[in-house]
């Protein structure tokens, strides 16, 4: 791993952010982006944040909620995404999961060993959930983190069962073969239009289409990736051995469809929170370990919903932290 000079302001007023450069990957140049802002009196508590697909760190208030609890934060933007994404690399892409640990890594030996924090919670959203618990299964003997927290996690795809198995006989096999293979489309843009302030569909945040697309464009999705995530899925569903406590939360129904309606505003309109209730339970080596909370009309990043189930989230999220932090 090779560090570049440093820390330099961010895109996000009040944060700082570094690159953190690696050897060269299948696509050439490969990066990833560490964003941080300290607690402004000094903490030894951390939290690494972990974006979704076709996502990158913008969320300052979830930021602030961590600061407010005397924990400096810090988000990684991974290879290919947000801030670390370059011209020549396919958007968002990944032949196996395990390459993510190269930053993450990093990240944790940035985050105790050179800035001293000796608790860290490991934050992941959808993807970034599903990698995350991968991770704190795999580091689980090695003290990288404390506590585990998964906010909506992509544990298993939201299709019926007949594409599922398409996936599994047809487009698994082609993505070992042939990775690049472009099997679809990323882009969720109604679900995008419910999060974005600028489409007056009653979202508040804002985010750079280019990092995170709604109708601006519409990434491809290849083969090699749908592998990747399933293969990490499968280590989920098969039942993995987590030794720190975790707690995952998830809206209370899910929901979406063709055209926009309601339920874009009071569910998850992108995964099945059914597959999040079953599969959580399998995370870790024993059940005192494993917290589950519903969050009532929550969008699909719980953080992002709107200011009644947003506020029910920190809520339940300080209560959390206050139990299992030091």
């Amino acid at each position: 791993m090779l560090k570049n000079v440093g820390k330099t302001e961010d895109i996000l007023k009040g944060f700082s952010s570094e690159v953190i450069s690696f050897p060269n990957d299948y696509e050439g140049v490969v990066l990833a982006t560490l964003v941080s802002k300290m607690c402004p009196n000094p903490s030894k508590k951390a939290v690494l944040y972990i974006h979704g697909y076709s996502d990158y760190f913008f969320q300052s208030e979830l930021a602030d909620f961590y600061l407010s609890q005397d924990i400096n934060f810090y988000a990684l933007d991974l290879r290919k995404y947000g801030r670390s994404w370059m011209p020549h690399q396919h958007f968002n892409f990944c032949k196996d999961m395990h390459e993510y640990y190269a930053e993450l890594d990093a990240a944790v030996d940035m985050i105790r060993r050179r800035d001293g924090n000796t608790w860290l919670l490991l934050n992941g959203h959808s993807t970034g959930g599903l990698l995350a618990a991968i991770y704190a299964h795999d580091r689980s003997s090695d003290g990288f983190i404390d506590a585990l927290f998964l906010n909506s996690p992509f544990f298993d795809f939201n299709k019926d069962i007949f594409t599922k198995l398409f996936a599994k006989v047809m487009v698994t096999p082609i993505g070992r073969m042939s990775p690049f293979f472009v099997v679809g489309t990323g882009a969720l843009p109604l679900y995008g239009e419910s999060v974005h302030k600028d489409y007056k569909r009653g979202g508040t945040f804002v985010f750079n289409e280019d990092w995170k697309p709604v109708r601006k464009w519409k990434p491809m999705v290849c083969a090699g990736w749908i592998r990747a995530i399933r293969l990490a899925q499968i280590r989920v569903q098969s039942g993995l051995g987590i030794q720190v406590p975790t707690l995952l939360m998830r809206s209370d129904k899910s929901g979406g469809g063709p055209s926009w309606n309601d339920t874009f505003e009071n569910s998850d309109c992108v995964l099945n929170v059914e597959d999040m209730q079953a599969h959580g339970k399998k995370l870790n080596k024993g059940q005192d370990l494993f917290t589950q909370i519903v969050i009532k009309n929550g969008m699909h990043d719980l953080a992002c919903s709107r200011q009644e189930p947003r506020k029910d989230f920190y809520l339940a999220l300080q209560g959390w932290i206050k139990k299992h932090s030091p």
